[in-house]
């Protein structure tokens, strides 16, 4: 069944059915990139992922793929306008030193 769904559909509502999950909860979140091992991509690397996790509701909010051309922080970038309009109660985003750019940081705040 979840072969036919595009992906972008089964994130929308994953996003819908955690924002109707949360309601007005406040929360943090930790933002972390990592490296599939043994999975490789097109252009024969291993597979980046940027994973955004909050703890306190154990829930796993997003996985990004990196694509070949683009960094960690290039891609939270990008994705920070739409995932603080689905989450409005996340008030605190902690991350590593690889997301510690300064675009990025002006982005968040």
């Amino acid at each position: 069944m979840l072969n036919g769904l595009k992906p972008e559909q089964l994130q929308q509502a994953f996003e819908q059915w955690v924002t109707e999950l949360i309601g007005n909860q406040t929360f943090m979140a930790s933002v972390d990139g990592k490296a599939m091992r043994n999975v490789k991509g097109e252009n024969g690397l291993a597979l980046m992922l940027v994973n955004v996790f909050a703890h306190d509701l154990k829930l796993a909010l997003a996985e990004y793929a990196i694509k070949a051309k683009e960094g960690e922080p290039t891609l939270l970038k990008e994705a920070l306008s739409q995932f603080f309009k689905h989450y409005p109660g996340l008030k605190i985003l902690v991350r590593d030193a690889a997301f510690a750019g300064r675009e990025l940081n002006e982005a968040i705040i």
